[in-house]
């Protein structure tokens, strides 16, 4: 399947020369689709989103907020290359380089350890 799920991210990210071909590469994401793994399904997502770097986009449970995560320099964010990765909290505009891919989805999910209006917002008592 690895394979198969690399063709398909290609073939996601490509943009159709005319109708014909846009079926095609639905039938074939969806042929892929329907056999893959949730995380695998996420990579065809994000093939599909077409945002350069982009690894992954997800809601935080934490704060509701979304958070990406790039690699850096493919998304054109300045970063040293001792951190070629960034987490960015796509709501605040709030972003942090980081050294390895771990590093990097292990932050996503809390934006409030990177993010100053996210820790704000968590701090506040809530409306009644």
């Amino acid at each position: 399947m690895p394979a198969t799920l690399r063709r398909a991210a290609a073939v996601a990210a490509m943009a159709p020369d005319n109708l014909g071909d846009a079926f095609v590469q639905i039938a074939f994401i969806a042929a892929v689709y329907d056999r893959a793994s949730p995380s695998q399904r996420a990579a065809l997502r994000v093939a599909a989103a077409g945002e350069a770097g982009l690894l992954r986009r997800a809601r935080s449970r934490k704060t509701g907020t979304t958070t990406a995560v790039y690699r850096a320099e493919e998304q054109g964010i300045e970063s040293d290359p001792e951190f070629p990765y960034a987490v960015v909290c796509e709501t605040h505009g709030t972003i942090v380089c980081v050294g390895t891919r771990r590093q990097a989805f292990d932050t996503a999910p809390d934006p409030t350890q990177f993010c100053d209006d996210c820790r704000a917002a968590e701090a506040r008592p809530p409306a009644e």
